[in-house]
């Protein structure tokens, strides 16, 4: 019963419309130019296998092709494999920002881009998009902090068929000012 309504609520926002986007279509857009960081501020869930990543990688493919920045493997214990901190490099201004996620959950894989707009999966649905406004942000789950300042509220990529909490990975995402040459 859970997973039907599930379903209807996905369809009823995919008819309705998709939540507000960056304008050039990625889920966020910097507006300076600067270092892009990514801070891990906490995680839930079940999946044996979570990893939040940079860009739109082919699937599938190896860890270590991907762009990713925080992974965790609960063969590995509990703990997420990651820095406090992430520096990922410099964006320009006006730079798209499109993420990916993957999630292992009872033996099967799924995988979400942020960058489907046009043809969203349910994965990419529950993962890039608040459905049922639960967050109180208009539908994303990126929450504005500030100029080039976000906290990501995701969910994993196997939450379709069993919650929408967005709560699986929180993560802090935001641009320092680049250094003056």
């Amino acid at each position: 019963m859970q997973n039907v309504i599930i379903c209807v609520l996905i369809a009823v926002f995919v008819l309705a419309g998709k939540p507000a986007q960056a304008q050039d279509g990625g889920l966020l857009t910097t507006q300076t130019a600067g270092t892009l960081h990514f801070e891990l501020l906490g995680t839930n869930g079940a999946a044996s296998w979570l990893e939040f990543g940079l860009g739109t990688p082919d699937f599938p493919s190896d860890l270590e092709e991907r762009g990713w920045v925080f992974f965790h493997n609960s063969q590995f214990g509990n703990q997420l494999r990651s820095h406090d901190t992430v520096n990922a490099g410099l964006v320009a201004a006006g730079q798209s920002l499109d993420f990916y996620v993957v999630t292992t959950f009872a033996n099967k894989t799924h995988v979400a881009f942020s960058s489907r707009i046009a043809t969203p999966t349910p994965s990419d649905l529950v993962v890039f998009h608040d459905t049922d406004n639960s967050l109180g942000f208009g539908g994303t789950v990126a929450e504005t902090l500030g100029i080039d300042d976000w906290v990501l509220h995701l969910d994993d990529a196997a939450s379709m068929c069993c919650d929408d909490d967005d709560n699986e990975l929180i993560i802090h995402v935001y641009i320092s000012p680049a250094p003056m040459s």
